[in-house]
């Protein structure tokens, strides 16, 4: 069996895919991201949620604190803000499908423009639950709500696998989007 194969075969039986991550800042204010004071918060409603948001917030903190910011609570006057935000879903891929698939999509917003495409080979013949998880992290400075840094992680994972755990998601979206930190403008890249 030839060594393509081999690693093609064992792809397929990989808990966790790769993380998908894209960001942005303005170069102008990329000095403003260096180490600081800085609250995480939610970006959006999610007192119904709040353990959960917990998790993601601790994520974003451990990989802040990696890069020198110092974490402190909203209410301590902090120089920035990081946002966060993340939506997590379970699917059954799979079925029905044919042996090859392609996929287009695209966005526009803020930061968040772009057109993307793939092809994916379905050498299972079956279907499997996956969890679906995204992450968005902004920073905006706290004097005048200006957005200085964004990102925004997905990945991947087995359903029922070890590392579908919510924490060990959470960590690896952050570590993934706060790698070489605060990175080029515009660019997308995967952590395996």
């Amino acid at each position: 069996m030839s060594l393509l194969l081999v690693l093609v075969l064992s792809g397929c039986v990989t808990p966790t895919g790769p993380t998908e991550v894209r960001r942005f800042h303005s170069i102008d204010n990329s000095a403003s991201l260096a180490s600081t004071r800085i609250a995480i918060i939610p970006a959006n409603d999610v007192a119904e949620q709040i353990l959960q948001f917990r998790i993601y917030a601790q994520a974003v903190e451990n990989a802040l604190r990696a890069q020198g910011f110092v974490i402190v609570d909203a209410a301590d006057s902090p120089d920035q803000i990081a946002r966060v935000s993340y939506n997590s879903e379970q699917r059954t891929v799979g079925s029905g499908r044919g042996p090859v698939s392609v996929g287009v999509g695209g966005g526009t917003g803020g930061f968040r423009g772009g057109l993307g495409g793939g092809i994916g080979f379905n050498l299972g013949g079956g279907s499997s639950e996956r969890i679906f998880t995204e992450m968005r992290v902004s920073i905006e400075q706290q004097s005048d709500g200006q957005r200085l840094w964004e990102g925004e992680a997905l990945s991947e994972t087995k359903s029922g696998s070890p590392e579908a755990e919510p924490r060990l998601i959470a960590a690896k979206l952050a570590d993934a989007m706060f790698l070489d930190f605060p990175g080029e403008s515009g660019e997308s890249y995967e952590v395996k």
